[in-house]
């Protein structure tokens, strides 16, 4: 008898708990993970950021591309840091308009321990506050993005563990990526340019208003992208006083003086075959633009935001007024 009341009691239990509507999240209290993480890595094709599979632990994103050598030499880094991070904290890659067929070739040669998801669509590349590519961002415990940049080893290590110590969401805890940026003069440099010819910096900026300086990537959609729209606005620009002049680094000259030549470059694209020029930039991505005023300070470094590199040189025009100035969302921008 008392067996048989006691399995009543435990189906009225079972019965009543299924009968009770979600309760709300418990803001106070770090989350729990909806579901759990993937114990090994997980190639799939999405269209949004998982971040319930996340939820309840610091998530580590990377935004790539395949073929990319920035986004080889960003995953490598965080496949070593993975070994050091494994309390509170998952690792994603995302490959940007990458298909699961794909992804699992590539990774064939270079098997990944942490989840990766295909975004055939380029939905969730295009939805996260910086297109560059590779892009690090890290997540809260809530699935906010706390910091959007570049992978700075000992950097990382203390946001992860600011992250981890949330007990409720601190917008105090957003983080900003530390380089040349907004104030900081422009770095003098001599580079060739796909025709052979050398120029410094130097002459890009006498006898301007301005100058526009993106670091570029013929491997990466949104570099290309970037490059088309800056192209629309050359001439406007060089009429106006305001040079724009790319440099690619690490990259064939061959190979980019083709993909550039059918794309149609009008400006001055100059070869960076070391690197040496974007590591005094601190250039972890790309397309990275900086707009600079005649003496060569910097106004503004964004990773890819169009709208707020066009208002910075209409600001340094005079085009618009320093009042009617917007804020853009993107922490890239410095």
């Amino acid at each position: 008898m008392r067996s048989g009341l006691m399995l009543a009691a435990i189906a009225f239990l079972a019965l009543a708990s299924c009968s009770k509507g979600p309760q709300a999240p418990d803001q106070t209290a770090p989350p729990a993970p909806a579901q759990a993480a993937p114990a090994g890595p997980v190639v799939e094709d999405a269209e949004k950021i998982p971040f319930d599979r996340f939820r309840g632990k610091v998530l580590v994103l990377m935004l790539g591309v395949v073929g990319c050598g920035g986004t080889d030499r960003m995953y490598t880094q965080l496949l070593d840091l993975r070994k050091e991070m494994t309390q509170g904290v998952e690792f994603l890659r995302i490959d940007y308009q990458q298909s699961v067929a794909e992804t699992k070739e590539y990774y064939k040669e270079k098997p990944p321990t942490f989840a990766i998801l295909g975004d055939p669509s380029g939905k969730i590349g295009d939805s996260l506050p910086s297109q560059a590519m590779p892009t690090l961002f890290v997540a809260s415990k809530w699935g906010e993005i706390r910091y959007t940049g570049g992978l700075k080893h000992e950097a990382l290590k203390k946001m992860v563990d600011a992250l981890r110590d949330e007990l409720k969401p601190n917008p105090a805890n957003f983080f900003k990526d530390q380089v040349l940026g907004k104030g900081d003069m422009l770095k003098g440099f001599k580079l060739k340019a796909l025709d052979g010819n050398e120029f410094s910096l130097v002459e890009f900026c006498k006898d301007a208003k301005g100058i526009l300086l993106v670091f570029a990537g013929t491997s990466c959609p949104h570099s290309q992208s970037g490059m088309k729209t800056l192209n629309e606005w050359y001439w406007d620009y060089k009429n106006a006083g305001v040079n724009i002049v790319a440099v690619n680094s690490k990259e064939d000259p061959d190979k980019t003086r083709e993909v550039y030549t059918e794309m149609g470059i009008s400006f001055p694209v100059l070869l960076d075959g070391d690197g040496k020029v974007a590591g005094i930039y601190d250039i972890d991505a790309v397309p990275t633009v900086f707009v600079a005023d005649a003496v060569g300070k910097v106004l503004l470094r964004t990773l890819w935001n169009a709208d707020a590199i066009s208002q910075e040189v209409d600001l340094l025009l005079g085009r618009i007024k320093p009042e009617d100035r917007q804020v853009f969302d993107e922490e890239g921008t410095g």
